[in-house]
């Protein structure tokens, strides 16, 4: 989707990419910024918990179901179609599932 009265990217656009992109590089997994993890100040600021999800847990049934060399391999978690129509999905599920 490009702009109808202009280039795609102007140089604003890309600065603001560039300044994202810059600021998810210093993101540790968890979602805070590796500097605030870092730092000895705040080593009793933060918490975690459990949560399921079960998203997740259909991503670990395929990794634990595929057959194979995994080197490569992304599994993606996917909403699957409401109704038995499987064209609703753009994924191959044979693929995503592991068979």
């Amino acid at each position: 989707m490009g702009r109808a009265d202009g280039p795609q990217w102007t140089p604003e656009d890309v600065d603001l990419a560039l300044e994202w992109q810059a600021e998810q590089a210093m993101l540790h997994r968890c979602g805070f910024p590796i500097d605030e993890t870092s730092d000895p100040d705040n080593e009793q600021a933060f918490g975690a918990k459990s949560v399921y999800c079960d998203a997740c847990h259909a991503i670990g049934k395929a990794i634990e179901a595929f057959k194979g060399d995994r080197h490569g391999h992304t599994w993606v978690a996917y909403r699957k179609p409401e109704t038995d129509e499987v064209d609703a999905v753009d994924l191959d599920d044979a693929e995503v599932d592991g068979q």
